[in-house]
């Protein structure tokens, strides 16, 4: 007899450390796009103390990236595919995109003509790649459940 590894979970169940480590994984990946933004990781040079805290921080950041992604994966297996969702979240993204667009125009940042497509346009142009990456899955998620249904406990371990 095959056993399936995707295992129906109770909506109401929660699983509180993994809801822990994922917020622990957002303010890591906050923390990472702080770093990026802020020259930090730039500014001195790798022999110093600080500087390699910083690159420890650094390195945290991007392997809080990969886990958040792991984590929504794993708690979403038994959710269904909403294209409602989808559009909000691709709208958010549009409007993010142009509230930073008319931040910098009022701070009156030089801006080339390609920036300000790219801000008007940002999924075409990948201004955003973990959506972008989240929109594939996204279609690809009917297929991936269908072949861990099918997939045994033996075959998955």
């Amino acid at each position: 007899m095959k056993e399936n590894v995707i295992k129906q979970v109770p909506v109401q169940e929660r699983i509180y450390g993994l809801d822990i480590i994922r917020i622990l994984s957002m303010y890591f990946v906050m923390l990472l796009h702080i770093l990026l933004n802020g020259g930090i990781l730039e500014a001195q040079a790798f022999t110093q103390l600080n500087t390699q805290l910083v690159a420890c921080l650094y390195f945290l950041g991007v392997v809080a990236v990969n886990l958040f992604a792991l984590l929504s994966g794993y708690l979403g297996i038994n959710s269904c595919f909403k294209r409602r969702r989808i559009i909000e979240l691709w709208l958010q993204v549009l409007f993010y995109s142009w509230l930073c667009l008319w931040g910098m125009i009022i701070s009156q940042r030089d801006l080339g003509l390609m920036e300000i497509v790219k801000a008007l346009f940002p999924t075409v142009f990948q201004q955003h790649w973990y959506f972008n990456a989240y929109l594939g899955v996204c279609f690809l998620a009917p297929l991936l459940k269908l072949g861990l249904k099918q997939l045994s406990q033996k075959l998955a371990f």
